[in-house]
């Protein structure tokens, strides 16, 4: 098994990034990449940011977004304890078969699995803050893969059955599936997982065919787990 790490200073103030991967590398697999833009702004008031602060911190459910999707999240054990201003460290297990590149800037790495004799990505983005918490980026998401995204009370109860985890780290998470709004085994869906380390949130999104993302969904929630 293949371990992955990066380390990461979180930055203050607005924070504005596009990423675009081009599937145009010399290697003869054919490799499939979604187009990813996330905006980050800084928490209202917050004009100095407390990460240059001279004292050890300890993360406390107060931290936690007061949104009912967070709320079930304060039951998990989260023991993490750290000084502010301190390099975050993220490592991983490079599920058995995936192949894995290094990433740059907030992009910690790429993760490439096959699919019949091509490849699609699964990246694995730093970010401080929630960058707009967890149902913007569902929406977000949904419609970048051409999901009409639900609304109401359809998507408070797809928020409320979102699956929540505790990775290898003591993090808090969530593991997000769109395979149930995806009819047609080929139209494109998503898995992915938020998880939030006090002040920073790692997204970590696998974007393909529904019936790839089927079979591959144990090794996805393998992953997000073994974040520490």
């Amino acid at each position: 098994m293949v371990v992955g790490h990066f380390k990461w200073v979180a930055l203050s103030g607005a924070i504005a990034a596009v990423f675009i991967v081009a599937g145009c590398a010399e290697s003869e697999v054919p490799k499939r990449s979604y187009q990813e833009f996330i905006v980050e702004a800084p928490p209202p008031g917050d004009h100095h940011h407390h990460l240059h602060h001279d004292h050890a911190h300890t993360i406390t459910d107060s931290e936690m977004p007061a949104d009912h999707v967070h709320a079930d999240m304060r039951d998990i054990p989260m023991p993490i304890q750290r000084r502010p201003g301190q390099a975050a460290t993220f490592e991983w297990d490079t599920p058995e078969g995936w192949r894995e590149e290094a990433g740059a800037g907030m992009r910690l790495a790429t993760l490439w699995v096959s699919d019949n004799g091509g490849e699609v990505e699964c990246t694995l983005i730093v970010l401080g803050g929630d960058a707009g918490g967890v149902q913007a980026n569902i929406v977000r998401w949904m419609e970048q893969v051409r999901i009409q995204p639900p609304t109401g009370y359809e998507m408070q109860a797809y928020l409320d059955g979102l699956e929540k985890i505790a990775t290898e780290g003591g993090d808090r998470g969530v593991l997000i599936d769109f395979g149930e709004f995806v009819p047609e085994p080929e139209q494109l869906s998503t898995l992915a997982a938020i998880i939030e380390r006090g002040s920073e949130s790692l997204f970590i999104k696998l974007t393909g065919p529904r019936q790839l993302l089927e079979q591959e969904r144990s090794a996805f929630n393998q992953l997000a787990q073994s974040i520490r």
